[in-house]
């Protein structure tokens, strides 16, 4: 059992192994030695958030696009799968009292915090077995859950913002997708309605961006850290989102969606104590010291 103190302070060490340079990043990938993470550099920059009114397939609340920029960071390479959330869940076995004390927005779960997280991811009762292969993205996992995850990782780990969730997943594209607009080309990339065949799949199976980073088309959409909220034009620079809010952000579509809903501008959002099939998450953290 670990103590509390000790994932606060040293949480799992995520900057681990470097392998060979990534294509367009200045810094090679790293590797987290316990849980197997990939981390891959996203250089800071400018892009244009959102998409334009002539896109194929706009949503309304993709508008207006707007000037973004972002320091770097690193962001995980894939989804988190179920092994890597059951490690969390093993590392859990406290009290009730020590759990409420660390999770995120404990009031959403007042007394019965631990039962609830012991009971997500692939120990959900009511997810089918066909969700729960280890390699699988995590799914039937709140907001909340995720950004407990983040904080037992440690280091500065969490959630992406919207905005580091769009300019990754864009990887310099200023198309419906990664790799452009034509859509033919995006079962290359993405399970998703037409190719899932109404599961989610291994992640990293895929073909990545051009960043190395899989599965931002598709497969699952995944919990970013800020509040919905309508766009303006006005250019901002590392934004987080509003103060408060109703719904939490999610992005990149799922295995039962269609093309529109799994391009880089695509946007959804839910109440932050849902659990679904068709969510899960990834991590971004901050420059290594």
């Amino acid at each position: 059992m670990l103590s509390l103190g000790s994932w606060l302070l040293h949480g799992c060490g995520i900057w681990g192994s470097t392998s060979g340079p990534a294509s367009g990043n200045s810094q090679p990938p790293r590797t987290d030695p316990a849980l197997g993470i990939q981390w891959v550099w996203v250089e800071g920059g400018r892009f244009m958030m959102g998409s334009p009114d002539d896109e194929v397939g706009r949503y309304k609340d993709e508008g207006p696009q707007h000037e973004v920029e972002l320091s770097g960071f690193w962001m995980s390479a894939t989804e988190v799968t179920n092994e890597q959330y059951n490690a969390f869940l093993k590392a859990m076995e406290v009290t009730n009292a020590q759990y409420n004390a660390f999770l995120v927005a404990m009031e959403v779960h007042g007394g019965e915090a631990w039962e609830k997280v012991e009971e997500s991811g692939a120990n959900d009762p009511e997810l089918e077995e066909k969700f729960k292969g280890a390699r699988q993205p995590v799914v039937m996992v709140s907001w909340d859950e995720a950004r407990a995850f983040c904080e037992w990782v440690g280091n500065g780990v969490t959630l992406p913002t919207e905005a580091q969730w769009e300019y990754a997943c864009r990887a310099g594209s200023a198309g419906r997708f990664c790799f452009g607009d034509d859509e033919a080309q995006l079962g290359d990339y993405a399970w998703y309605a037409a190719n899932a065949n109404g599961v989610t799949h291994a992640v990293g199976g895929k073909k990545p961006n051009a960043l190395g980073l899989y599965d931002m088309h598709g497969n699952v959409w995944e919990w970013c850290s800020d509040w919905y909220d309508a766009y303006t034009a006005d250019p901002a620079k590392d934004p987080a989102g509003p103060a408060a809010g109703a719904n939490r952000m999610s992005r990149g579509g799922g295995w039962s969606f269609e093309p529109r809903d799994c391009r880089s501008a695509g946007r959804d959002r839910d109440d932050p104590k849902d659990r679904d099939d068709r969510l899960g998450f990834r991590l971004v953290a901050p420059p290594a010291p």
